[in-house]
């Protein structure tokens, strides 16, 4: 990665660059460290995208090869009783035979003697009530139904069922009788053959020995949900007291195909395959296959068993047809939930795996895939980092919707043409945590620079009312105290008035900071007033002072000069405000306009008092200074004359305020000077 650090970058790539594309890089290891580590949400995430897809690939239709037969409420109700007698579950099993099905598989476990045949019943009642009753007048082969099913067994291509037993539950087995899988193992090199690549059962829940025997055929119909609830996969092969065993499924297509070899490959990682002559299955590393479901519960066709029994079905409805025989009475039937649906039976999901081996479209999730979306991240995840660290947000928000349906089209077409599902969710995740995670830091980056901007535009603003200010200083030393204090008061006097539910509105932060910072400004007009005038001791003619009072018109015109140049500002509106109207009195006896009480903008009626009390405080060319408590006094008399009285008010509530904002930025010699003689004015020039 060192040419992404080598002086040949373009010239766009800024250390701030490198930086977004260093953490990116991060953040394609944190999401490569959640493909290794697989915690439970990521799993969760990957079921459900893989059930979205799957609802998006299902294949549509069956091979036509499989069918039902159905013990329903209407074949329950033919014989009276569940379990039935075996003596008409043998009389089913004739018909099935009989209209030409290739193989049939018994989705039910036959554990028990069948309690009707009339030897058990002789043995019950001398067991339970010590009465001996023999029945007579019966064909022999009608005393024990068992053996009446296993004659029909042993003459019919039938598969029983089984159930194996997980968790250290064990159940006696001296009794059973198991049809182990005739398989090879194929150990590829680096892998090694051991238990645990298999599921392995601890018990099992078997058929009568003399059923099993007669049969020929049994597979266990045990299936594997997803911790979700949801099957997605089930087992074609589970090991047993070191013996391999065939699924339900397995069993009755290999009876069906007349086949009984099959060869299990081993890889590193587990079990990769089963193989059947040139029929391959792809499975997991436990023995699972990935069940490509055709679509929801009655996908299949199923036939009732009644209908059978009573002749109702043509026999080219089985004919050549594998039968998978089970019930969908209320409360007999076992439902599973699938990608597909929320209750599909237990017979059907088998039904489908058969369907499965028929037609050879196969979905798997190879152990390589791991490895393969490992490294399909760490790819998208650079090129994302890349991309995204100099591009802006239209062109990311482009990327990252590009990327994710690119990724989630790829993966749709992977599994329908290929049947290989590699998981969109970390390709997925990885785009957007990239997206927000650069994008937050672009951000956090911007924001910062923007800071900084802000702060060196607010010098540069500082310093330009300063520098315009100081214009006044440069002719009249005694105003550079003057500038500073009064920013001070205005900004203390407007603080605590914005407190007061009058002015709340209209003193908010950005309005006070304005004041503030344009304070300075009030008397920028002074730099066109000549300086005979303007530094004048004493008193001022008449037709001087009127030449004095054009100073607010100046500034006022300055202001509205910029205004027009950079259009409506408020800095500019408030200092416009401060220098045109800080002479206005309350009684409208001020200028240069005259305005009257509240016709005066209340950044004016402050800036009235505040010049006021600097100026009453302060020695000037023409008049001493007076103390701070006779400042107060004369600005309390002018309440309501000369000033709003409710800034009055405000000023006296703080006046201590103003007395150490007066002494902290006093004029070198001024805290300690003593009035000589009384002004002969109270209005600052």
């Amino acid at each position: 990665m060192a040419w992404l650090f080598s002086s040949g970058l373009p010239s766009r790539v800024e250390r701030g660059g490198r930086i977004i594309v260093l953490l990116g890089l991060v953040f394609v290891l944190a999401v490569g460290g959640l493909q290794v580590l697989k915690p439970p949400f990521i799993a969760s995430l990957e079921s459900l995208a893989y059930d979205i897809l799957v609802h998006t690939v299902a294949s549509p239709g069956t091979s036509g090869a499989v069918v039902i037969v159905d013990l329903d409420e209407k074949s329950i109700d033919l014989a009276g009783q569940w379990p039935w007698p075996r003596y008409k579950m043998a009389a089913l099993l004739e018909k099935i035979k009989a209209m030409g099905a290739s193989s049939v598989g018994l989705d039910m476990v036959f554990a028990e003697p069948d309690r009707s045949s009339p030897t058990q019943l002789e043995q019950q009642l001398l067991r339970e009530f010590k009465i001996k009753v023999q029945i007579r007048g019966l064909p022999d082969r009608l005393h024990d139904h068992d053996a009446l099913l296993a004659n029909t067994l042993a003459r019919g291509s039938y598969v029983l069922g089984f159930n194996f037993l997980f968790g250290g539950v064990e159940r006696s087995t001296s009794e059973c009788l198991l049809h182990p899988l005739s398989a090879a193992l194929r150990v590829r090199p680096g892998a090694v053959e051991s238990a645990p690549s298999f599921h392995q059962a601890s018990g099992v829940v078997c058929n009568l020995r003399k059923l099993a025997q007669a049969a020929g055929a049994s597979g266990f119909f045990d299936a594997v949900p997803d911790p979700d609830g949801r099957l997605r996969r089930i087992p074609l092969v589970i090991r047993y007291q070191d013996t391999l065993y065939p699924s339900l499924a397995l069993a009755t297509f290999l009876r069906a195909r007349g086949l009984s070899q099959a060869v299990v490959t081993l890889d590193q990682w587990g079990i990769e395959s089963l193989q059947v002559r040139s029929l391959t299955v792809p499975l997991d590393a436990k023995g699972n296959l990935l069940i490509n479901y055709r679509g929801p519960k009655g996908t299949f066709p199923y036939i009732s068993a009644a209908d059978i029994l009573l002749d109702r079905v043509p026999p080219e409805v089985v004919r050549d047809k594998i039968v998978l025989v089970g019930t969908s009475a209320a409360g007999l039937q076992e439902l599973r939930a699938t990608p597909l649906d929320l209750a599909s039976p237990g017979v059907e999901i088998h039904a489908t795996v058969i369907d499965n081996l028929l037609r050879g479209d196969f979905l798997h999730s190879p152990s390589y895939t791991r490895g393969l979306e490992l490294g399909l991240v760490g790819l998208l995840g650079i090129a994302a980092s890349l991309l995204l660290a100099w591009a802006g947000a239209a062109i990311s928000v482009i990327i990252l919707a590009v990327g994710a349906l690119a990724v989630w089209l790829g993966c749709q077409w992977l599994l329908a043409s290929h049947g290989l599902f590699v998981s969109p969710v970390l390709l997925l995740l990885v785009l957007a945590v990239e997206f927000s995670g650069l994008s937050l830091a672009k951000f956090w980056r911007a924001e910062r620079q923007a800071r900084q901007r802000n702060r060196e535009l607010a010098l540069t603003q500082d310093a330009a009312i300063q520098s315009l200010a100081a214009l006044g200083e440069v002719r009249d030393a005694e105003t550079g105290g003057h500038i500073i204090r009064t920013r001070h008061y205005v900004k203390a006097l407007a603080v605590h008035l914005s407190r007061k539910t009058k002015f709340r509105t209209l003193l908010d932060e950005p309005t006070i900071e304005a004041m503030h910072k344009m304070a300075p400004l009030h008397d920028v007009g002074k730099i066109g007033i000549r300086d005979a005038i303007l530094l004048k001791p004493g008193n001022l003619s008449a037709g001087e002072f009127e030449e004095m009072k054009k100073h607010t018109v100046i500034g006022h015109q300055i202001f509205r000069a910029v205004e027009a140049r950079l259009g409506p500002n408020s800095f500019l509106r408030i200092a416009d405000e401060l220098a045109h109207s800080h002479h206005e009195r309350w009684n409208g006896k001020g200028y240069p306009i005259g305005l009257q009480a509240g016709a005066i903008p209340l950044a004016g009626r402050i800036m009235a008092l505040v010049d006021v009390y600097d100026a009453l405080i302060n020695r000037r060319v023409y008049k001493p200074s007076l103390s701070h408590e006779e400042a107060v006094a004369e600005i309390k008399a002018g309440r309501g004359e000369h000033f709003d009285p409710e800034v009055v008010d405000a000023f006296v509530e703080i006046e201590a305020v103003f007395k150490q904002i007066g002494l902290k930025y006093a004029d070198p010699g001024q805290a300690q000077a003593m009035p000589d003689h009384p002004s002969s004015s109270l209005e600052p020039r």
